[in-house]
């Protein structure tokens, strides 16, 4: 839709492979408005194919061209978020850029090719990179994070030992990014993500009290009292979310204290 267009200047090495996902790749950048004005002066740039941390707009390009070669890539502000994106998001709605790009170099092993433990270091890194920005509150960065682990988990296709390790951080992903978007106020997706984590682990706390504050956004005073409409509504699911609490902190108890059977 001529939202996104790549113009090859000069070709590069057609006997080298194109970069994949999560290798390592070199560029020079030069960023202009979409009439020639220079933005940013030509600078070196090193990133990792599909991580995250570069404008969408280089993520999708880049992995087209051949080493040595330069292009030209017009992009809208649509393609121009990411990690990395200080000038670009400052953009208007509807403006486009002009970067001049020249791949330099690739290196690192493809993603899916790269061991099981080498998979989880990363992911780990990624998902406690999005806790980092997510304690400062920078949710929107936070969630980039998430994604990118997320997209390694999704790649892979290995055995069932192998799957049962990355689902456990599967849940962890998605549980990090429905508080993500609790806090940028989306709470559809926030109900979404939350609902993958139940279907995993039925009975993961956090997920169940993130469903409940997004049933009742409006009042979240009334939560867990006990007799309000809402709670009789979604009287299961607040019984779940009550035992997982209660459990740990009085396991011998929960079946004979009248007053917390009568929570149920």
């Amino acid at each position: 839709n001529e939202n996104l267009r790549k113009r090859t200047v000069s070709c590069g090495n057609v006997e080298l492979e194109k970069p994949g996902n999560g290798q390592n790749v070199n560029v020079w950048v030069k960023i202009m408005h979409e009439n020639g004005d220079v933005l940013v002066g030509r600078q070196r740039l090193s990133f990792t194919i599909n991580k995250g941390d570069v404008i969408k707009a280089l993520e999708i390009c880049v992995p087209l061209m051949h080493v040595q070669e330069t292009a030209l890539i017009l992009t809208d502000s649509k393609f121009c978020s990411g990690r990395a994106a200080s000038e670009a998001s400052e953009m208007k709605p509807g403006s486009r850029l002009l970067l001049e790009v020249q791949l330099l170099s690739v290196s690192g092993t493809l993603l899916e090719v790269k061991s099981l433990a080498e998979q989880l270091e990363l992911i780990s890194s990624e998902r406690e990179k999005g806790n980092r920005y997510f304690q400062s509150k920078n949710y929107d960065l936070a969630f980039l994070c998430y994604s990118h682990a997320l997209k390694i988990i999704e790649s892979n296709s290995k055995g069932i030992e192998e799957i049962i390790k990355l689902l456990e951080e599967k849940v962890k992903c998605y549980s990090n990014m429905a508080a993500c978007h609790l806090n940028t106020g989306n709470l559809e997706e926030a109900f979404t993500c939350c609902d993958i984590v139940l279907q995993h682990e039925p009975q993961h706390c956090k997920a169940l009290f993130r469903k409940g504050k997004v049933r009742n956004s409006d009042d979240l005073n009334v939560l867990l009292v006990k007799g309000s409409p809402l709670f009789l509504l979604h009287q299961r699911t607040y019984s779940q979310t009550l035992y997982c609490l209660l459990k740990p902190i009085a396991p011998n108890r929960l079946n004979t204290q009248p007053e917390v059977r009568n929570i149920w």
